[in-house]
């Protein structure tokens, strides 16, 4: 089969209009008390290479920049997180959009079938390529991915990782699994993490909703057959060393991944069919007198068939 091939065709691109790099170097130098670093960032600036630096941020009332009077970073404290992610949501999509209609201009867009968008500043609601797309009248259909996380992969893996932990302080292990897994699997799918390492991965974090307080489980069985004399705390301390076992073992599946994915392989060549098919087998087995073996259309050799049972009623409805 020939390797399938992609060019690419065209490139659109979209900056503000306003160049602050100069005046943040200024700013920054300023800011530096220390006389030896102060020279170390001015030598540094000037090795970068960097000779603009494009800003969304609008000029003050007499042309100044964002870090003069009145500018956005004028006053103290500096803006904060949500302050950033507001004045995003306002300019991030429409940079956007002047960017693909710079690039609508040399190729039609409307062909368009995935749409991925990279953010490294911020995030908004409900996701800066749902915006665009929909300002852009893309179809539903389009494939839409959002990078966006620090750290890629990673990243994810760190926060996901991160989240669970703290979810099974509150939520049973099923609940974690029900609840989380369906929304968390299409996004490691699609950064292309495998499914199944990220299962087991999964797993392994969520064994420890059975460790810690104040729901887990296998400290209440401990505290219901411990002689009185141990105190409840002296039972939650001492899962301390279970629980970072556990938290080592999940670093240790994202550093080596090999652990998981090692046999996964000859597993395949093992397992034949689909899992009804196996499971078929398995009952035919069970079923088969002493001597016979199940054949490969799932009817027993030798042997008088027994009366019907709970295993004979689960064939039945596997054959419909």
């Amino acid at each position: 089969m020939p390797e399938a091939a992609a060019f690419l065709n065209a490139i659109g691109t979209a900056v503000p209009d306003h160049d602050i790099h100069h005046a943040f170097i200024a700013w920054a130098q300023d800011r530096i008390e220390d006389g030896r670093s102060a020279r170390l960032f001015a030598r540094m600036a000037a090795r970068s290479g960097i000779d603009h630096r494009w800003s969304v941020l609008d000029r003050t009332s007499n042309g100044g920049s964002p870090v003069s009077a009145e500018g956005f970073y004028a006053q103290a404290p500096l803006p904060g997180t949500g302050a950033r992610m507001t004045l995003y949501a306002e300019t991030a999509p429409a940079l956007g959009i002047t960017a693909i209609e710079a690039l609508a201009a040399q190729l039609p867009i409307h062909g368009i079938t995935h749409f991925v968008v990279a953010s490294c500043t911020g995030f908004v609601a409900p996701g800066i390529d749902q915006i665009i797309a929909r300002r852009i009248g893309l179809s539903p259909s389009v494939e839409r991915l959002l990078i966006g996380l620090p750290g890629g992969a990673l990243g994810f893996l760190i926060v996901v990782n991160i989240l669970i932990f703290l979810l099974a302080f509150f939520l049973d292990y099923f609940e974690i699994a029900f609840i989380m897994v369906p929304l968390l699997a299409p996004v490691a799918q699609k950064l292309g993490i495998d499914l199944v390492w990220f299962g087991v991965l999964l797993a392994v974090n969520m064994q420890t909703s059975f460790l810690h307080p104040p729901f887990g489980f296998a400290l209440f069985y401990l505290r219901s057959v411990a002689p009185k004399s141990i105190k409840t705390m002296d039972i939650y301390w001492g899962a301390v060393p279970f629980v970072a076992i556990q938290v080592l073992m999940v670093a240790c599946i994202i550093a080596f991944p090999g652990f998981v994915t090692g046999n996964i392989s000859q597993a395949v060549d093992t397992i034949k069919g689909s899992g009804a098919d196996e499971l078929r087998r398995q009952i035919e087995t069970e079923r088969a007198p002493p001597g016979a073996a199940p054949s490969t259309d799932g009817k027993t050799t030798g042997g008088a068939p027994k009366p019907e049972d709970a295993g004979s009623e689960l064939e039945r409805l596997l054959k419909q």
